[in-house]
């Protein structure tokens, strides 16, 4: 927001998006990851790369904020890889298509990329971990031959990984810890 500002016609100013990102883009391209990651938010955001679908609404470029979060991530940004893992976990990217239904997101990659980035000790990572787990995306436990559920006590583990690291801003994990003991699940 601070950089990349014009003002139209006497309105206020709004955000300069192809200007931002033609500066992380030159930024990027001389070994700057955290301008790729800032170029990959743009993308992400739907700021810039737009892509029109007949009959409907534009869409952010996904893919293109994805391979440059890849790029970021490569140079282990773990900002980069948490926003990777929330691609593939909202499934924007990576769908993985089951015969006769529909497709499901790669819980799996997300779950790689999040325990990436909370090994860099992002919080937001370990929150997003501590998500996947409640949801029963990863790490189901079995209980009976046909039946599993949620591993909420892994759940709860990686969201008092965040609250531990202290600088997490939103204390999302907090509330998620909190929602977990009421419903006595932990």
């Amino acid at each position: 927001g601070h950089i990349g500002r014009i003002k139209i016609k006497e309105q206020k100013s709004v955000s300069n998006y192809a200007k931002a990102a033609n500066w992380y883009r030159k930024a990027g391209e001389a070994g700057y990851s955290i301008a790729m990651y800032n170029l990959g938010l743009l993308y992400n955001k739907g700021r810039i790369g737009r892509i029109e679908i007949k009959g409907q609404e534009s869409v952010p470029d996904y893919a293109e904020a994805a391979r440059l979060y890849e790029v970021a991530a490569a140079e282990d940004f773990p900002e980069a890889m948490n926003n990777l893992g929330c691609l593939y976990k909202k499934g924007h990217i990576g769908l993985i298509e089951r015969e006769g239904q529909d497709p499901v997101p790669d819980y799996a990659e997300a779950a790689r990329l999040f325990r990436a980035a909370a090994a860099k000790g992002l919080p937001e990572a370990m929150n997003n971990l501590g998500i996947l787990y409640e949801q029963g995306h990863i790490g189901r436990i079995k209980i009976k031959e046909q039946k599993s559920v949620s591993n909420y006590a892994e759940a709860a583990s990686w969201y008092r990984k965040a609250i531990k690291r202290g600088d997490f801003r939103d204390s999302y994990a907090l509330l998620n810890l909190e929602r977990l003991s009421r419903a006595g699940c932990i």
